[in-house]
Protein backbone atom coordinates (compact mmCIF):
# COMPACT_ATOMS: atom_id res chain seq x y z
CA UNK A 1 0.00 0.00 0.00
CA UNK A 2 2.91 1.86 1.21
CA UNK A 3 4.63 1.75 -2.26
CA UNK A 4 1.41 2.56 -4.24
CA UNK A 5 0.73 5.40 -2.59
CA UNK A 6 4.63 6.91 -3.15
CA UNK A 7 3.62 6.08 -6.90
CA UNK A 8 0.55 7.94 -7.17
CA UNK A 9 2.17 11.19 -5.43
CA UNK A 10 4.75 11.11 -7.61
CA UNK A 11 2.88 10.11 -10.94
CA UNK A 12 1.06 13.40 -10.11
CA UNK A 13 4.07 15.29 -8.98
CA UNK A 14 6.44 14.45 -11.79
CA UNK A 15 7.08 17.36 -13.98
CA UNK A 16 6.28 16.85 -17.83
CA UNK A 17 8.29 16.97 -21.12
CA UNK A 18 12.16 17.84 -21.75
CA UNK A 19 11.62 19.31 -17.65
CA UNK A 20 11.89 15.86 -16.72
CA UNK A 21 15.77 15.60 -15.39
CA UNK A 22 17.74 12.21 -15.75
CA UNK A 23 17.76 12.21 -12.11
CA UNK A 24 14.06 12.60 -11.84
CA UNK A 25 13.46 9.76 -14.56
CA UNK A 26 15.38 7.53 -12.40
CA UNK A 27 13.91 8.22 -9.62
CA UNK A 28 10.21 7.12 -11.20
CA UNK A 29 11.89 4.23 -12.91
CA UNK A 30 12.57 3.38 -9.06
CA UNK A 31 9.00 3.50 -7.78
CA UNK A 32 7.62 1.48 -10.90
CA UNK A 33 9.94 -1.01 -10.10
CA UNK A 34 8.99 -1.34 -6.11
CA UNK A 35 5.56 -0.71 -7.27
CA UNK A 36 6.01 -4.19 -9.57
CA UNK A 37 7.36 -6.00 -6.37
CA UNK A 38 4.79 -5.16 -4.26
CA UNK A 39 2.56 -6.36 -6.58
CA UNK A 40 4.44 -9.43 -7.32
CA UNK A 41 4.57 -9.96 -3.12
CA UNK A 42 0.72 -9.76 -3.48
CA UNK A 43 0.83 -12.41 -5.99
CA UNK A 44 -1.47 -9.98 -8.37
CA UNK A 45 1.15 -11.28 -11.06
CA UNK A 46 -0.55 -9.74 -14.15
CA UNK A 47 -0.16 -6.75 -12.07
CA UNK A 48 3.52 -7.03 -11.31
CA UNK A 49 4.11 -7.93 -14.82
CA UNK A 50 2.72 -4.97 -16.23
CA UNK A 51 5.00 -2.77 -13.70
CA UNK A 52 7.80 -4.51 -14.37
CA UNK A 53 7.41 -4.07 -17.86
CA UNK A 54 6.72 -0.42 -18.09
CA UNK A 55 10.24 -0.41 -15.92
CA UNK A 56 12.11 -1.74 -18.78
CA UNK A 57 10.97 0.66 -21.25
CA UNK A 58 12.13 3.66 -18.99
CA UNK A 59 15.71 2.15 -18.81
CA UNK A 60 18.30 4.19 -20.54
CA UNK A 61 21.92 4.27 -20.49
CA UNK A 62 21.56 6.40 -17.07
CA UNK A 63 19.90 2.97 -15.45
CA UNK A 64 22.33 1.96 -13.15
CA UNK A 65 22.87 -2.08 -13.77
CA UNK A 66 21.50 -2.60 -10.72
CA UNK A 67 18.31 -1.77 -11.26
CA UNK A 68 18.20 -3.54 -14.42
CA UNK A 69 19.30 -6.47 -13.19
CA UNK A 70 16.57 -6.18 -10.31
CA UNK A 71 14.06 -5.54 -13.40
CA UNK A 72 15.00 -8.37 -15.54
CA UNK A 73 15.27 -10.76 -12.42
CA UNK A 74 11.65 -9.68 -11.20
CA UNK A 75 9.98 -10.21 -14.59
CA UNK A 76 11.45 -13.49 -14.47
CA UNK A 77 9.71 -14.48 -11.42
CA UNK A 78 6.65 -12.86 -11.98
CA UNK A 79 6.71 -14.77 -15.27
CA UNK A 80 8.05 -18.13 -13.51
CA UNK A 81 5.07 -18.34 -11.45
CA UNK A 82 2.47 -17.34 -14.13
CA UNK A 83 3.57 -20.30 -16.12
CA UNK A 84 2.56 -22.22 -12.97
CA UNK A 85 -0.73 -20.77 -13.30
CA UNK A 86 -1.57 -21.30 -16.73
CA UNK A 87 -4.92 -22.90 -17.48
CA UNK A 88 -7.19 -24.13 -20.53
CA UNK A 89 -6.91 -26.91 -22.43
CA UNK A 90 -4.32 -29.55 -21.93
CA UNK A 91 -2.45 -28.64 -25.14
CA UNK A 92 -2.77 -25.04 -24.83
CA UNK A 93 -1.92 -25.00 -21.16
CA UNK A 94 1.27 -27.02 -22.04
CA UNK A 95 2.33 -24.71 -25.17
CA UNK A 96 1.82 -21.84 -22.66
CA UNK A 97 3.89 -22.76 -20.19
CA UNK A 98 6.47 -23.64 -22.11
CA UNK A 99 6.70 -20.45 -23.74
CA UNK A 100 6.02 -18.39 -20.25
CA UNK A 101 9.22 -20.41 -18.81
CA UNK A 102 11.25 -19.84 -21.51
CA UNK A 103 10.59 -16.33 -21.52
CA UNK A 104 11.65 -16.53 -17.32
CA UNK A 105 14.82 -18.34 -18.51
CA UNK A 106 15.75 -15.44 -20.79
CA UNK A 107 14.69 -12.61 -18.12
CA UNK A 108 16.92 -14.81 -15.27
CA UNK A 109 20.07 -15.19 -17.49
CA UNK A 110 20.02 -11.34 -18.94
CA UNK A 111 20.11 -10.94 -14.85
CA UNK A 112 22.33 -12.87 -13.66
CA UNK A 113 24.77 -11.38 -16.48
CA UNK A 114 24.22 -8.46 -15.24
CA UNK A 115 24.94 -9.09 -11.30
CA UNK A 116 28.27 -11.04 -12.39
CA UNK A 117 29.17 -7.90 -14.82
CA UNK A 118 29.23 -5.59 -11.65
CA UNK A 119 30.44 -8.35 -9.40
CA UNK A 120 27.40 -9.42 -7.00
CA UNK A 121 27.95 -12.63 -6.81
CA UNK A 122 25.64 -13.15 -4.07
CA UNK A 123 22.77 -11.11 -6.31
CA UNK A 124 24.20 -13.74 -9.01
CA UNK A 125 24.13 -16.71 -7.22
CA UNK A 126 20.45 -16.32 -6.26
CA UNK A 127 19.45 -15.87 -9.35
CA UNK A 128 21.19 -18.92 -10.84
CA UNK A 129 18.60 -20.59 -7.88
CA UNK A 130 16.24 -19.29 -9.94
CA UNK A 131 17.48 -20.44 -13.28
CA UNK A 132 18.11 -24.16 -11.78
CA UNK A 133 14.38 -23.79 -11.03
CA UNK A 134 12.83 -23.01 -14.51
CA UNK A 135 15.64 -25.83 -16.05
CA UNK A 136 14.13 -28.25 -13.97
CA UNK A 137 10.40 -27.12 -14.82
CA UNK A 138 11.61 -27.68 -18.30
CA UNK A 139 12.94 -31.03 -17.55
CA UNK A 140 16.52 -30.27 -17.40
CA UNK A 141 17.34 -31.74 -14.27
CA UNK A 142 21.00 -33.01 -15.42
CA UNK A 143 21.75 -29.11 -16.06
CA UNK A 144 19.61 -27.73 -12.97
CA UNK A 145 21.28 -30.43 -10.51
CA UNK A 146 24.37 -29.15 -12.01
CA UNK A 147 24.37 -25.45 -11.31
CA UNK A 148 23.09 -26.16 -8.06
CA UNK A 149 25.47 -28.22 -6.90
CA UNK A 150 27.94 -25.58 -8.12
CA UNK A 151 26.53 -23.04 -6.15
CA UNK A 152 26.91 -25.40 -3.21
CA UNK A 153 30.21 -26.45 -3.32
CA UNK A 154 30.80 -21.99 -3.64
CA UNK A 155 28.70 -21.01 -0.79
CA UNK A 156 28.48 -23.61 2.15
CA UNK A 157 31.49 -22.27 3.74
CA UNK A 158 30.01 -19.52 5.34
CA UNK A 159 28.54 -22.30 7.44
CA UNK A 160 31.76 -22.69 8.83
CA UNK A 161 32.16 -19.25 9.57
CA UNK A 162 31.28 -17.49 13.21
CA UNK A 163 28.36 -14.89 12.92
CA UNK A 164 29.26 -11.49 11.90
CA UNK A 165 29.58 -8.58 14.57
CA UNK A 166 28.62 -5.81 11.88
CA UNK A 167 25.29 -4.97 10.12
CA UNK A 168 26.47 -5.10 6.61
CA UNK A 169 28.73 -8.21 6.57
CA UNK A 170 25.95 -10.60 9.14
CA UNK A 171 23.95 -9.28 5.82
CA UNK A 172 26.07 -10.99 3.85
CA UNK A 173 26.05 -14.09 5.83
CA UNK A 174 22.41 -14.55 5.69
CA UNK A 175 22.50 -13.90 2.00
CA UNK A 176 24.74 -16.24 1.72
CA UNK A 177 23.49 -18.99 4.05
CA UNK A 178 20.12 -17.89 1.88
CA UNK A 179 21.76 -19.15 -1.36
CA UNK A 180 23.15 -22.21 0.31
CA UNK A 181 19.59 -23.68 1.90
CA UNK A 182 17.85 -22.72 -1.65
CA UNK A 183 20.20 -24.63 -3.87
CA UNK A 184 20.01 -27.61 -1.10
CA UNK A 185 16.40 -27.46 -1.27
CA UNK A 186 16.68 -27.71 -4.33
CA UNK A 187 18.53 -30.45 -5.24
CA UNK A 188 16.68 -32.42 -2.37
CA UNK A 189 13.47 -31.82 -4.32
CA UNK A 190 14.92 -33.32 -7.45
CA UNK A 191 16.12 -36.13 -5.93
CA UNK A 192 13.15 -36.53 -4.35
CA UNK A 193 10.81 -36.58 -7.78
CA UNK A 194 13.15 -38.91 -8.68
CA UNK A 195 12.61 -41.46 -5.63
CA UNK A 196 15.07 -41.02 -3.91
CA UNK A 197 14.20 -39.60 0.00
CA UNK A 198 17.71 -41.01 1.63
CA UNK A 199 19.67 -38.93 -0.50
CA UNK A 200 17.45 -36.00 -0.67
CA UNK A 201 17.06 -35.84 3.28
CA UNK A 202 20.97 -34.83 4.22
CA UNK A 203 20.85 -32.24 2.19
CA UNK A 204 17.25 -31.16 3.29
CA UNK A 205 18.83 -31.09 6.19
CA UNK A 206 21.58 -29.12 5.19
CA UNK A 207 19.15 -26.31 3.98
CA UNK A 208 17.77 -25.95 7.34
CA UNK A 209 21.31 -25.67 9.24
CA UNK A 210 21.79 -22.77 6.42
CA UNK A 211 18.27 -21.42 6.58
CA UNK A 212 18.92 -20.92 10.56
CA UNK A 213 21.23 -18.10 9.38
CA UNK A 214 18.99 -16.95 6.91
CA UNK A 215 15.45 -15.93 6.65
CA UNK A 216 12.45 -16.60 7.53
CA UNK A 217 10.91 -17.93 4.12
CA UNK A 218 14.30 -20.02 3.55
CA UNK A 219 13.80 -21.53 7.19
CA UNK A 220 9.96 -22.27 6.10
CA UNK A 221 10.88 -23.83 2.73
CA UNK A 222 13.46 -26.17 4.69
CA UNK A 223 11.18 -27.58 7.06
CA UNK A 224 8.45 -27.90 4.05
CA UNK A 225 11.30 -29.83 2.43
CA UNK A 226 11.96 -31.78 5.58
CA UNK A 227 8.66 -32.91 6.07
CA UNK A 228 8.13 -33.77 2.34
CA UNK A 229 11.17 -36.51 2.51
CA UNK A 230 10.53 -37.80 5.71
CA UNK A 231 6.25 -38.30 5.34
CA UNK A 232 7.40 -40.03 1.71
CA UNK A 233 9.92 -42.35 3.53
CA UNK A 234 7.25 -42.96 6.40
CA UNK A 235 3.74 -41.08 6.58
CA UNK A 236 3.53 -42.13 10.08
CA UNK A 237 6.56 -40.57 11.46
CA UNK A 238 5.73 -38.02 13.89
CA UNK A 239 8.91 -35.99 13.08
CA UNK A 240 7.18 -35.14 9.49
CA UNK A 241 4.13 -33.50 11.29
CA UNK A 242 6.59 -31.73 13.61
CA UNK A 243 9.08 -30.37 10.67
CA UNK A 244 5.31 -28.94 8.73
CA UNK A 245 4.15 -27.81 11.90
CA UNK A 246 7.24 -25.58 12.04
CA UNK A 247 6.76 -24.02 8.71
CA UNK A 248 3.89 -22.61 10.31
CA UNK A 249 5.11 -21.57 12.87
CA UNK A 250 8.04 -19.43 11.49
CA UNK A 251 5.96 -17.69 9.13
CA UNK A 252 3.17 -17.23 11.59
CA UNK A 253 4.22 -13.23 12.82
CA UNK A 254 5.02 -12.67 9.30
CA UNK A 255 3.44 -10.95 6.00
CA UNK A 256 4.18 -13.62 3.40
CA UNK A 257 0.75 -14.86 3.31
CA UNK A 258 0.96 -16.73 0.08
CA UNK A 259 3.84 -18.41 1.67
CA UNK A 260 1.93 -19.22 4.66
CA UNK A 261 -1.21 -20.32 2.54
CA UNK A 262 1.49 -23.14 1.23
CA UNK A 263 2.66 -24.04 5.06
CA UNK A 264 -0.71 -24.49 5.87
CA UNK A 265 -2.06 -26.89 3.35
CA UNK A 266 1.35 -28.99 3.13
CA UNK A 267 0.14 -29.62 6.72
CA UNK A 268 -3.32 -29.86 6.16
CA UNK A 269 -2.60 -32.73 3.37
CA UNK A 270 -0.42 -34.24 6.02
CA UNK A 271 -2.67 -34.65 8.26
CA UNK A 272 -5.51 -35.64 5.98
CA UNK A 273 -2.91 -38.42 5.12
CA UNK A 274 -2.16 -39.46 8.86
CA UNK A 275 -6.01 -39.41 9.76
CA UNK A 276 -6.56 -36.55 11.77
CA UNK A 277 -9.32 -35.21 9.88
CA UNK A 278 -10.39 -32.49 12.37
CA UNK A 279 -6.76 -30.66 12.36
CA UNK A 280 -6.42 -31.00 8.70
CA UNK A 281 -9.49 -29.46 8.57
CA UNK A 282 -8.31 -26.52 10.49
CA UNK A 283 -5.37 -26.10 8.84
CA UNK A 284 -7.36 -25.90 5.47
CA UNK A 285 -9.64 -23.43 6.80
CA UNK A 286 -6.38 -21.40 7.90
CA UNK A 287 -4.98 -21.59 4.58
CA UNK A 288 -8.31 -20.23 2.93
CA UNK A 289 -8.71 -17.74 5.66
CA UNK A 290 -5.32 -16.37 4.73
CA UNK A 291 -6.54 -16.61 0.95
CA UNK A 292 -8.77 -13.91 1.57
CA UNK A 293 -5.95 -11.71 2.45
CA UNK A 294 -4.72 -11.60 -1.19
CA UNK A 295 -6.87 -10.13 -3.86
CA UNK A 296 -7.78 -12.62 -6.26
CA UNK A 297 -8.82 -11.18 -9.28
CA UNK A 298 -5.06 -11.23 -10.44
CA UNK A 299 -4.21 -14.46 -9.57
CA UNK A 300 -5.50 -15.91 -12.81
CA UNK A 301 -3.18 -16.10 -15.71
CA UNK A 302 -4.66 -15.81 -19.15
CA UNK A 303 -5.70 -18.92 -20.90
CA UNK A 304 -3.54 -17.58 -24.01
CA UNK A 305 -0.15 -16.47 -24.51
CA UNK A 306 0.32 -13.05 -22.31
CA UNK A 307 1.78 -10.26 -24.25
CA UNK A 308 4.78 -8.59 -23.21
CA UNK A 309 7.63 -9.22 -21.13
Amino acid sequence: LKAQQDFVYAENEQPSGESLLSAQKQEYLLLHLHLASTYRELQQINAAIEQFTTTLSMINRDTPLGHVAETHWGIALATFTQANMTSGGIQNKITCKEKLLHRALEHAETAYVLYRSIDEQLRAAAVMCQISQIEQTLGERERASQHLEELLNAWKSILDEPEATTAEALLKQQEAAGVVSAAACAIANIELEAGHPEQARPLAEIALTAAKRSYKLRRADAYIMLGRILEQINPKDPEAEKAFRQATRVLADTERIPARIQAHMRLGRHLFKIGKTEEAEQEIEQAHHLSTLVFKSDLTAPTEDVTPT
